[in-house]
């Protein structure tokens, strides 16, 4: 792995990959390649939030990425789930 990344660091620009790509952990999906993609998303939370985000990340021993994954992903299954039931 280490090598890997250090090939990546001496290349101008890192290859595109044509396969999704999911954060180490992260559950199988039955959605659509395209449909698990990452997306990068640049959000402004306030300063006591990213610091409890932070916080449980440490906690549990995962990236404050992975925390809000989770979050969030439970979020949209409950959503989702309620969509269909006149909520």
């Amino acid at each position: 792995m280490r090598a890997e990344v250090q090939a990546l660091r001496e290349q101008s620009s890192a290859p595109v990959e044509s396969r999704a790509y999911a954060l180490h952990g992260a559950e199988p999906s039955n959605l659509a390649p395209e449909d698990r993609k990452s997306e990068r998303w640049n959000i402004y939370l306030p300063k006591w939030l990213t610091q409890a985000v932070e916080a449980e990340a440490a906690a549990v021993g995962r990236s404050p990425s992975q925390v809000l994954q989770a979050v969030v992903k439970a979020w949209a299954e409950r959503h989702h789930q309620g969509a269909g039931e006149g909520s």
